[in-house]
This record gives structure tokens, sequence and C-alpha cells, in this order.
């Protein structure tokens, strides 16, 4: 009866999954363009119409970065070329290009006389490495900066949503585009173009999609490693919470791009290597965790060599850079077939032969693996690509080993319970047995009664920590959910990116929550990586109150950021921080002073510069209870905690300053605190600072 459970399980997700290829794509596309320019003359924009992806031949100017007013002078004849398409894989009839250079799109879009004025919205996909958009003359979107070399060329590529009033039936769209610094290159994905409700609601599907599958993933990476965390031997919940870390930061790094919207764009080196390396250990992962599934069905010298070319492989991801290991995509998706074909073809197939449990849902869930290969196969070769496939796919996937591991925990604790009884019933014997027993009986009574408490304080404290996840958890997800909840039915029509960045928000916190003791021990053993940079200080402090502001409104709580001490004309101060890290030190005092100030109060942060001594401080005051000189002084213990008045706020786990302190030492600094009982406090951060003399170019 289990093995007819299990296979009507794994139908019921290959069913649904097959379901949802229908529903992987939003657009429709158009009647293609022709000689640069397309008719859309028949379609009318409007809340229900479809949007209209803006495929066909456009005109193309190769080595030329054309702005559109030196188009009409310009004096080489466009080629037409078709678009979405890597110019480095045209077609015959329109000759191919070398994967670096630079080139300029252009089409001429003819609306219906009906869309004139009406909100229309376009939807930028990526375009390899930089690109910069014109519409009707206008410069209205850019990614990175375009340029003729790689020197010149700074790289970053991410999609984008404008909105257009059309003042006229012809739209001019002018697109440049340039690549030096990795694989791929041109237009690779569709111009769509629709009413801005019809894009916005595109949107929002797509990226809620995207979040609740990365919040998924991410919960589930956590809730599996502490498993693991608290009972070492259990390795598969390590491997498969490894898994399911890789995947979602490859999920917030591809498709969507939600991470590209939170890291600064110089990082893009290390944006591709986290798409890349993140499928090459998941595969190790992957390996790893299937051999402890099936142990006795893998074949050794087959599992070494998987290994072994992927560890291979992952190194060679992080020693060189996206020019040289982009190219290798190939080898990539061939490896990748390699792993899950050896186990569709060989460990599963073995296993469903020997009747080991659940084999037939890891054989159906890596056929549906291998369906989202061969989908992102394509994405990447040039063909389009059914995202939400992609998603539900994967996800499923990790679905079908989440109740493989369930049901393996829920036999151990069948097989727990079966032992915990036998032993109390022997317990229950053993007063009559110990009067009759030698004393080696008793001893063993003793043991037997030791090894009973243990297991009941092992059962204790599992719950415990459930509960603990559960509450700590809870909060920020509900938060999250019901923002995606108003998003999926409408509820929020504006400002929509500020609760989309505020779901984010949340989904970030609760991982933190999970690494905070995780994070001390590192910084405390030196075990942390910083990654500084020069930082404009004034521009940094205006940063920090756009980061911050909505939390103290919702609040009710007046937050004044002082301005910037005034400077020479030429003149500025720079600071060198790990932004990340900085940031986290701020939000940590802003919100310990959120928590112990009362509605209404005041939140302030002002700044001194100490020329002398080249040093720059922030002070960071709050309106609220404030502390006596015993809290001061512990305040940066680690795991202390204020008296029960400030506990009652919810002052936390008594980490938070500890790490502060932490941080600000190694980036050569001190912190401090000020306050008294009743009059709020005072957080003083002091940075080494630098002040430069920076000349004005003129053009």
């Amino acid at each position: 009866m289990g093995m007819v459970k299990h296979n009507l399980i794994c139908l019921l997700f290959l069913f649904f999954f097959l379901m949802l290829w229908p529903f992987s794509s939003y657009t429709q596309a158009a009647s293609p363009a022709e000689k640069g320019e397309v008719d859309l003359k028949e379609w009318i924009p409007s809340p229900s119409a479809d949007s209209i992806s803006l495929e066909g031949n456009w005109s193309f100017y190769w080595n030329a970065l054309l702005t559109p007013e030196q188009i009409p002078n310009y004096l080489e004849e466009p080629a037409y070329v078709k678009v979405p398409s890597e110019w480095s894989r045209l077609s015959e009839g329109t000759g191919s290009y070398p994967n670096e250079g630079f080139a300029t799109y252009r089409l001429l879009i003819h609306l219906n006389e009906q869309a004139i004025d009406q909100p229309l919205a376009l939807q930028i996909p990526t375009s390899n490495s930089a690109y910069k958009v014109w519409v009707n003359g206008q410069p209205r979107a850019e990614s990175g900066i375009v340029g003729t070399s790689a020197l010149s060329e700074k790289p970053w590529t991410m999609s984008q949503m404008i909105t257009i009033t059309p003042s006229s039936a012809t739209l001019e769209l002018v697109v440049q585009v340039s690549n030096f610094h990795q694989r791929r290159n041109g237009i690779w994905d569709s111009f769509v173009i629709g009413h801005s409700d019809v894009i916005m609601k595109e949107n929002a599907q797509a990226v809620t999609s995207e979040l609740i599958i990365l919040g998924s993933l991410l919960i589930m990476s956590t809730f599996y490693f502490f498993t693991y965390f608290f009972r070492r031997t259990d390795i598969m919940a390590f491997y498969f919470s490894g898994m399911c870390l890789m995947f979602s930061i490859r999920l917030a790094v591809t498709d969507g791009y939600i991470l590209r919207y939170f890291i600064p764009d110089h990082l893009f080196f290390t944006v591709y290597k986290l798409e890349y390396l993140s499928i090459s250990i998941c595969i190790l992962l992957l390996i790893y965790y299937i051999s402890h599934i099936f142990p006795n069905e893998k074949q050794p010298v087959m599992t070494k060599v998987l290994v072994y070319l992927g560890m291979g492989y992952s190194f060679f991801l992080l020693a060189t850079p996206p020019d040289i290991f982009t190219y290798t995509i190939y080898f990539q998706f061939t490896y990748v077939f390699l792993a899950i074909s050896y186990h569709i073809f060989y460990v599963y197939p073995l296993a469903i032969y020997r009747k080991r449990q659940w084999a037939w849902a890891n054989f159906i869930g890596s056929l549906i693996v291998v369906l989202v290969i061969m989908n992102d196969w394509f994405y990447y070769i040039g063909g389009s690509s059914a995202t939400l496939l992609y998603y539900f796919g994967v996800f499923l996937f990790f679905l079908v080993q989440i109740i493989t591991m369930a049901n393996q925990m829920a036999d151990a604790y069948k097989r727990l319970e079966v032992v915990s009884d036998e032993l109390i019933h022997l317990n229950g014997n053993l007063e009559h047995i110990v009067s009759e027993r030698t004393r080696a009986l008793h001893e063993l009574n003793e043991e037997l009664a030791a090894s009973n408490q243990k297991l009941k304080k092992v059962e204790i404290s599992r719950r415990k920590l459930l509960s603990n996840i559960s509450h700590d958890l809870g909060t920020p997800m509900q938060t999250a959910l019901g923002f995606v909840e108003m998003l999926k039915n409408g509820l929020i029509q504006e400002n929509k990116e500020k609760y989309l960045n505020l779901v984010m928000n949340k989904l970030l916190f609760m991982k933190k929550l999970t690494d905070d003791l995780f994070e001390l021990a590192k910084l405390e053993e030196n075990q942390i990586t910083y990654h500084f940079v020069e930082e404009n200080a004034a521009l940094y402090l205006k940063s920090i109150k756009q980061q911050f502001i909505h939390d103290f409104t919702i609040n009710n709580l007046s937050f004044i950021v002082d301005s910037f001490p005034a400077l020479p004309a030429s003149e500025q101060a720079y600071i060198t921080i790990d932004v990340f890290r900085m940031n986290q030190v701020i939000q940590n005092l802003l919100q310990n002073a959120m928590k112990f100030t009362p509605e209404g109060g005041t939140i302030q942060i002002n700044t001194k510069l100490q020329r002398n001594v080249n040093k720059i401080i922030f002070h960071i005051s709050d309106s609220g209870i404030g502390m006596n000189k015993e809290e001061i002084a512990m305040a940066f213990n680690r795991l202390y905690k204020a008296d029960e008045a400030r506990t009652d706020t919810g002052s936390g786990m008594g980490l938070g300053l500890s790490i502060a302190k932490e941080i600000i030492a190694a980036h050569q600094g001190e912190i401090t605190a000020f306050s008294e009982k009743g009059k709020g406090s005072t957080f003083s951060i002091i940075l080494p600072v630098q002040l430069k003399e920076e000349k004005v170019l003129h053009p």
C-alpha cells in the first residue's frame, strides 16, 4: 500500500508540472518587424489587451554607437537583423559578427491613433554587457556604460521597465549595446510594449513567483541546515540545505535579477561567478545527496569521476573572469546532463528494481529536472526561456526531496517510539528484576534509565528548537506574504517597487536571524572576509536616510539626518568601508533606537569631522528610555540583555552590539555609547576619513 501511495504522489507531481507548460509565457508575439519598422495599427492598448513582443528585423549599425540625432546623417546603410538574437548568431543572409563589439539598434513603431496619450510601458530585456535606450530622442534607460572597448565599457546588465505616453502615432526606439566582458552579446530577449497596467501586472506576477520560491528555498535551506547542525549524523540534511541555498542564489542573480537591484554594479564579475558557480556546486551536492539516499546503488568510479569534474570546474570558475568562463557554458550543460543521466539511467532504475522506498519519486523528479535543464539550455544558446516552467520544475524537484526526507524522518521517529515504548515497558519490570538480579543488572537498569532521560531531553530540545524557529521566522514571513498577497490581488497600484523591496528585506532579515551567532563567532575568529570600497561619506549618509525612513514613518517616529558638515567646493570626504557590514551596524543601532523610543519620539543622525586626526564621527541619538551606568558598561558584552523594562520591548538576543563592535574594529574604528536614564541614548561610530581635493572636469 505504501508503494502505491508513493507512486500516486509522483504521478500527481508530473501531471501538475505538465499542466504548467502552456502557461509558461506572458506575452503574445506581434506581427514581425520588417526593415526596422513594425506596424501595430491594429493593436489598441488597454488594460485588457495583450502586451506585444517587438520581434523581427531591426535596423542595425555595427561598430557604431549612434544617438537618435546622428542616425539620419550616418553615411552607411543599416543592416536588418533579427531581434531577439545574439549578433554572433545571425543568419547567413545578414552575416554574423564577433562576440565582442558594439552596435546600435533602431526600430520605428507605428501605433494606432487611439494609442496617442495612452499610458504605455516598455519592458527592456537584459542586453550584454551594457546598453542605453532612447525613446523618441530622449534617453530613458541605461544599464552599465556602453563603450567601444573593454576599458571604456562598464559592464552591468539588468531588465528594466519604463513608462511612455506617446504624443504621436510613431515611436522611435534606439538601443546602444556593447559587449567586451562575456560570451553572450546583443539583444537576446524580446522588448515588450503594452498598456502600463498590463506590463506592471506581468512584472508583479513574475517577481511575486520568484520571491515566493526564493523565500521558500531560503527557509528550507535554513531549516535543514539547523537539522544537520543539531544532529550531525544527518548529513543528507546538510547536502539538501546546500542545494536549496545554491539554487536560491542562482534564482536571485538570473532571470528576474532580484539580487542585482540590491548590490553595487561594480560587482559584475561576482554576479556572473555566482550564476555559474551555484550550478556546479548544486550538482556536486546533488551527487553526494543521492549517494546517501541510495548508497548501495551508486557506482563508486562514476561517482568519483563526476565529483572530480565538478570540483575542477568550480575551481576554474573561481580562477577565471567572465570573458573566459562564460564560454564554457556547453561544458557546464554537458556535465549537468552527464550527472543527471547517470542517476536516471543507472542509480534510479537499480533502486526501482530493488524496490527502494521513494525511488520512483526521485526518478520522476529528475526527469522534471532534465526538462528544466533543456529549457535553461535553450535560454543560454539563444532560444526563448519559459521562466515559470523553470521555476516550478525545480521547485517540484525540491518538493519531492522534502517529502522523501520527511518520510525518512517519520520512519525514524516511529522506530524511536517503538524503542521508547520498549524501554518504558522494561523500566516497569525492572523493580521486580532488580531484587532478584545481581549488581550488574542493577547498573544496567540505571544505564537504561539514563538513556531514556537523554531521549526525552532530545525530544524536548527538538520541540523547543522548532518552536523558536517558528516564532522568529513567522512574523517577517507573515509580513512578506501579506505584501505579496496584496500585490497579487492588485491592492497595491503605486510604488510597487517599494513594497517588493520591503518583501525582499523581510526575507533577508529571516536569513540574518539564523546567521547572527555564527557570524559573531566568525568575526571573533577573524574568519570573515571584508570587501572594502571607498565611499563618499556625504552620499553614504544620504543613502542611510533613504534606506530607513520608511521604517520610522510606519512606527510614528521622527527620523532626522542632519546635513553633512560643510566642505570647500572642491573637497570631498571619503571613508573606506565594507558597505554591507557597515549597513548592518547602522541598521542594528537604528532598530535599537526604534525599540526603546516611544511613539512620537525622535531619532537623529549627525556627523562631525575631526580634521586634525582625520576622523569622522556619526552620532546616532534617540529620545527613548535611556540606560543607567551599569547598562552602558555592559552594552557591548556578548549575550548581555538589559533590564526587564527594556526586554519587554523586544531587545533581541543580545548579539547585535557585540557584532557591531567587531565590525567597527575591523574598520580600524571605535563605537561608544552615552546615555542617561529617561533622557535617551547616543551611540557614536568613529572611523578614519580621507579629505580629497577633486578637480571639476569640464566637457
